[in-house]
């Protein structure tokens, strides 16, 4: 009995893993400030009790059958941003556009991008070494690979030229300011 109650248990483990699938890509790619949603745990069946009847069907059948007919699991919670363009940056622009900061010790966050005609509007919140918010959002502009800053604190905080001279794309675009406002939104 209690062989089948432990098989029983890591049968339902496993039907709970597969079930819940591997979320862990999502949660990577979520903006810090992102929440998102956790199925909960499986729970394991009462431990069996003696009887002096004849052993209780196992419920490894009913177990199993379940995961025909069970629904799949909810989607992680997605972010909502002011602008439905925007979404989250990957770490690699993160590290190309951070890779440009000037001052020693700080990292961006909540990185967001809206892409438009092979030109990635990238914004997010600039923190200090202690991880304090310096600047709330800042949005840099790239395209074939090369970083261009956009609004004032991209200018002053990192080294890459104005995106007004190189691009003529002005800290007043629209798309600037749309992804601009995502990363607040992110930011509260």
């Amino acid at each position: 009995m209690a062989g089948i109650g432990l098989g029983a248990f890591v049968l339902l483990g496993i039907i709970g893993y597969l079930i819940g699938g591997d979320d862990t890509a999502a949660e990577e790619a979520a903006p810090a400030r992102a929440t998102s949603v956790v199925a909960p745990a499986p729970v394991a069946p009462p431990p069996a009790e003696p009887s002096s009847g004849p052993p209780a069907p196992s419920e490894t059948p009913s177990a199993a059958s379940s995961t025909s007919t069970a629904a799949p699991p909810p989607p992680a919670a997605t972010t909502a941003y002011a602008d439905p363009r925007c979404a989250p940056a990957s770490a690699e622009l993160v590290a190309l556009v951070a890779a440009g900061l000037t001052t020693d010790g700080h990292e961006l966050a909540n990185g967001t991008v809206i892409e438009e005609n092979g030109t990635t509007y990238f914004g997010a919140t600039t923190l200090d070494a202690l991880g304090e918010m310096d600047a709330r959002s800042d949005v840099w502009i790239v395209r074939d690979g090369a970083v261009y800053s956009s609004s004032g604190g991209a200018r002053n905080q990192t080294s890459f030229p104005r995106a007004s001279d190189e691009l003529g794309i002005s800290p007043g675009d629209p798309i600037v300011i749309a992804v601009d406002n995502c990363v607040i939104d992110l930011t509260g």
